[in-house]
């Protein structure tokens, strides 16, 4: 009977123990668990003020901006009437003059500017070249005036001669911007590519010579 008795005892005291064991890893877990929960709030707390003080920012610069878009409205609209007087008081030579001024072209090998000499030096044997003609968006000349300062013809067809035949022509058309590309595979470092112009797009350019050679160096 004592044996027996002693033995439930121990049963208790066993349970108790592990009741109370259990109880404080409870306790350990419920404390990581708002640890975690309080870390999460507060990185998400300052995820918030960031945004916060970015759109602020952002609210400012939209702001300056449309200021900013309010004074080039303005100075627009007074130079546009400037520009609208000078157009009235201009004989027909100055506007035909202005008219030219308004047309844009440009000769292009590898996407860059041709010198005004001609030469041209290029580290790649593949030569692209480009003509490009670009119109103004806005043209403050009378009807059918701003046509007339195009160039003669077709501007593509002011490049007269080429020593080589194209692997291959295209052409762009935009709004504005229209172009004529032709791709060169494989020039030869002893066989320069070379293009003639005519004097008129020659004018156009700012260019000093009619004469385009493209080549590599040795």
């Amino acid at each position: 009977m004592k044996k027996m008795k002693a033995f439930v005892t121990g049963l208790l005291v066993t349970g108790l123990l592990f009741g109370c064991q259990s109880a404080d890893a409870v306790g350990d877990k419920e404390g990581e668990v708002t640890a975690a929960g309080s870390e999460v709030i507060n990185k998400q707390s300052g995820k918030i003020d960031h945004l916060t003080e970015a759109n602020d920012e952002l609210k400012s610069q939209v702001k300056a901006l449309e200021m900013e878009l309010d004074f080039t409205k303005e100075e627009v609209e007074i130079y546009s009437g400037i520009a609208r007087k000078m157009v009235n008081d201009a004989n027909v030579k100055e506007l035909s003059q202005l008219a030219e001024m308004l047309w844009e072209y440009k000769l292009m090998v590898n996407d860059q500017p041709i010198p005004k000499n001609g030469k041209v030096k290029v580290d790649d044997e593949n030569v692209s070249l480009s003509i490009v003609q670009q119109q103004p968006s806005v043209s403050i000349l009378p009807n059918g005036m701003l046509s007339e300062g195009k160039i003669s013809g077709e501007y593509f067809d002011h490049i007269v001669d080429m020593n080589a035949e194209p692997d291959n022509t295209y052409g762009s058309d935009g709004t504005l911007v229209t172009g004529m590309h032709y791709d060169f595979n494989h020039v030869e470092k002893e066989f320069p590519l070379k293009i003639m112009i005519t004097e008129e797009l020659k004018e156009r350019l700012g260019m000093t010579t009619t004469s385009i050679v493209v080549s590599i160096p040795e």
